[in-house]
């Protein structure tokens, strides 16, 4: 673990001998993108932040690097963060039609937003869970009266009942490489063989982002690997994707999704076993407190959404229609996971010719009513015995999770384990 002598100079900020007996401090553990957020805001607001990753460097100077690329919708993207995402681009969709959805799409600029951690001041430090006690018994020695905040942003933890999103991907440089950037193209590239796929294209630094996607799937992520790589080389070859084009990077992507060690929207109160115990506000964040969405795998742009909500502590009020959503959501993605190949690509199909507020309304949203009526207004578009709606009968059950048992206490036990 590096030098914990950087926590204590946080009371430098205060006058010599004084007491600094409303600072705030937010102890976050990762730094992954949502951990980025939470740091950067957190100072945003003047709070004191320790930020732990095991990955980081011996006495750190810049964030770990992150290897997936990560995209939003426009709507997503509140003013403060313009300068970590891209500059808005028109995407298309092909299902059994071609559609352009009426919202704009962006790609973070990871590279910013690692920086802009670095020059906003956090404390590096490396480490993992085990380390906290010690941050926070330092913190409390040195600011006996800061009220701390516990940021948890390891990323859910799979335990085998989790579904999965899987791509496969290659950053292209070359002149054949440069098409429309596409959000979702179903076609099929082989015969209809599950898990159906789609083609995702999106510029990133250094090229075209060329990703095959399975967008929910209960099998092992391992074993879709080389499928994903053989039908992205035949979604080029057909394209006339040629001889002029460089791979610049490759990427494996698994996505844990519908799982959370608890909700972004409820903070609670935890006893770490620092030196001395104390008591501190705990809350999950990004991926590890529900942020994922359950049926799509985007995770950025909420978290960008949230975070200001989070740190004032204002989400209890919502907590509960939070919860709601997360389970609708969480019922779509269990659709996605059973549908074939050609009932998806006739579902978003149906889903794309919704209107812009519809669209957003279960892509982005938090709002369980929103939602709800999304999924409802589908049903116009898809009558009741839709294919990808007829397992809500036939297997209520599984589709609705009432097998499932919760996860909350187990966590509220320990969350630092």
């Amino acid at each position: 673990m590096g030098s914990l002598a950087a926590v204590g100079n946080m009371h430098l900020t205060a006058r010599p001998q004084q007491r600094i007996v409303e600072l705030r401090i937010a102890v976050i553990i990762g730094l992954g993108p949502a951990g980025a957020i939470a740091a950067l805001r957190a100072r945003a607001r003047g709070m004191g932040v320790l930020a732990l990753d095991h990955r980081l460097e011996e006495n750190p100077t810049e964030l770990p690097e992150w290897p997936a690329t990560y995209g939003l919708v426009d709507a997503e993207v509140p003013g403060w963060a313009e300068e970590f995402v891209r500059p808005a681009h028109e995407i298309r969709v092909v299902t059994t039609a071609r559609r352009t959805p009426d919202f704009g799409y962006r790609m973070l600029d990871s590279s910013a937003l690692r920086q802009a951690v670095v020059d906003a001041g956090v404390t590096l430090i490396r480490g993992t869970e085990r380390h906290v006690p010690e941050v926070l018994g330092q913190v409390r020695r040195d600011n006996p009266g800061a009220e701390v905040l516990l940021i948890d942003c390891r990323g859910a933890r799979p335990d085998g009942r989790e579904l999965w999103q899987v791509a496969y991907g290659m950053v292209l440089r070359g002149r054949s490489a440069q098409v429309q950037p596409t959000f979702m193209d179903w076609r099929p590239v082989e015969a209809r063989v599950a898990p159906a796929s789609f083609l995702y294209i999106q510029p990133v630094d250094g090229g075209m982002l060329w990703e095959e996607t399975v967008l929910a799937t209960d099998q092992r992520p391992e074993d879709l690997r080389e499928l994903l790589a053989d039908r992205l080389r035949q979604r080029l070859r057909s394209a006339g994707v040629a001889g002029d084009v460089e791979t610049v990077d490759t990427e494996f992507v698994a996505i844990p999704m519908g799982l959370r060690e608890g909700s972004w929207a409820r903070r609670r109160r935890i006893l770490v076993d620092a030196n001395p115990p104390r008591a501190v506000e705990y809350v999950p964040f990004g991926s590890r407190g529900g942020l994922v969405h359950p049926a799509s795998g985007y995770s950025v742009g909420a978290a960008m959404q949230a975070v200001d909500e989070v740190l004032a502590g204002t989400t209890r009020r919502r907590a509960l229609g939070v919860d709601m959503a997360f389970y609708l959501r969480l019922v779509g993605a269990r659709l996605i996971a059973r549908a074939s190949p050609e009932t998806l690509q006739d579902f978003f199909d149906a889903f794309f010719r919704m209107s812009r507020e519809c669209q957003l309304a279960y892509l982005t949203g938090h709002h369980p009513l929103a939602v709800a009526a999304t999924m409802w207004q589908l049903r116009a578009y898809t009558g009741f015995w839709h294919p990808f709606l007829r397992p809500l009968v036939t297997h209520p059950r599984a589709v609705l999770g009432l097998r499932r048992r919760s996860r909350g206490s187990a966590t509220a036990r320990d969350p630092l384990r």
